[in-house]
């Protein structure tokens, strides 16, 4: 019928969905040869059934395959694949990896990078108060508000910060960026001194800009970060 078969995003396979692949390429004579792709690091679709079981077992179903660990990483710093690696070693079901980053490997610079932090919180209102924390600590020793921002992945993620930060008086002019096509949208919640808000035409002096454009030109350096690297936008 098929002289192969490709399966993207094979982390989000249910058992049916499996199940009819494995039939179609069962090694009989004139079955196709298979070719799956996948992550078996970001299987998020568990609620519809689906599992990364199917590629950790991959093997004991097509003893004569081959596993390809794709581990260069074109996006992210080093000290970003360093903590990706290290959440990965405490993983089970997966299958061992070790991240790489081609950026930082081609970089003639010798700049130390930052390192991200990973922070666990129990709810997402304990996620709020600790993200404030540090945003008014880091203003207590002289890191301006307005270089500041919060991303996230959709636009109602964002409610709870923003209401929290409503509640200890720090204002943020938020920005949204869709691409519709690929339903992705990227937020950004700006913050910005008590004295700049409602007022788009102030200049802090600190800022040295709108909060009003500020916010905008950091969107757009976002936006085409994106574009370079990342293929969000």
């Amino acid at each position: 019928m098929w002289d192969h078969v490709l399966v993207d995003e094979y982390q989000d396979t249910n058992t049916l969905q499996s199940d009819i692949v494995d039939d179609l390429c069962d090694g009989r004579p004139g079955s196709p040869e298979i070719f799956a792709v996948g992550d078996d690091a970001q299987a998020i679709y568990g609620f519809r059934a689906a599992t990364s079981h199917h590629m950790t077992h991959w093997i004991d179903r097509y003893r004569d395959g081959r596993v390809v660990c794709l581990e260069d990483n074109y996006r992210s710093t080093q000290p970003i694949c360093d903590t990706a690696n290290a959440l990965l070693a405490d993983a089970s079901g997966i299958v061992a990896k070790t991240l790489r980053s081609v950026r930082d490997r081609e970089r003639r610079d010798t700049v130390e990078r930052p390192r991200p932090v990973l922070a666990a919180c129990a709810d997402e209102t304990a996620q709020a108060d600790y993200i404030i924390d540090h945003v008014l600590e880091a203003r207590e020793q002289g890191v301006n508000l307005c270089d500041r921002a919060v991303l996230f992945r959709t636009a109602h993620h964002a409610d709870g910060l923003e209401v929290a930060l409503s509640k200890r008086e720090v204002r943020t002019p938020t920005r949204h960026h869709r691409r519709r096509a690929r339903r992705r949208e990227l937020v950004v919640s700006g913050l910005v001194p008590d004295h700049c808000h409602g007022n788009n035409d102030c200049h802090d002096s600190a800022c040295g800009e709108s909060p009003q454009r500020r916010v905008d030109r950091q969107l757009e350096q976002l936006c085409s970060f994106s574009r370079e690297f990342c293929g969000l936008v």
